[in-house]
């Protein structure tokens, strides 16, 4: 975890499809960019390809990450780019959202997650 936790931390902007990265992200407040464009690729003679923009985007659990403000949406690859040069210009740029998700979706950043978690299972196990 020390090594991914790292890793997020030096990333200049996080970018993925609609994931938990997301989250790790915001909470360091990096800037973040989901795809939100089809890839499309050619397995033989199968076209594969998936709707970003109607599935996981509007899913209950994730549709309050891109309303928030907090991330961009890239619907192209040209988007993509400009959104990547943009927080490379201003990493700032929606911190305040990035920080509403965190309010909304982490819980409290004490460092003391673990003793909390730790804590719920003991007093579950007394109640039994």
């Amino acid at each position: 975890m020390v090594h991914y936790a790292n890793l997020i931390a030096c990333t200049d902007v996080a970018i993925n499809r609609a994931s938990s990265v997301t989250l790790d992200a915001v909470a360091m407040d990096v800037p973040t960019i989901n795809i939100a464009f089809d890839l499309i690729s050619e397995r033989g003679a199968e076209r594969v390809s998936f709707d970003w923009s109607t599935s996981i985007f509007g899913f209950t659990h994730y549709e309050f990450i891109p309303k928030s403000g907090g991330v961009r949406l890239a619907n192209s690859p040209e988007e993509l780019i400009s959104h990547i040069n943009t927080y490379l210009d201003n990493p700032k740029l929606d911190s305040e959202g990035r920080k509403k998700i965190v309010a909304e979706h982490c819980g409290p950043q004490d460092g003391k997650c673990g003793e909390r978690i730790g804590k719920f299972i003991l007093d579950f196990l007394r109640e039994r």
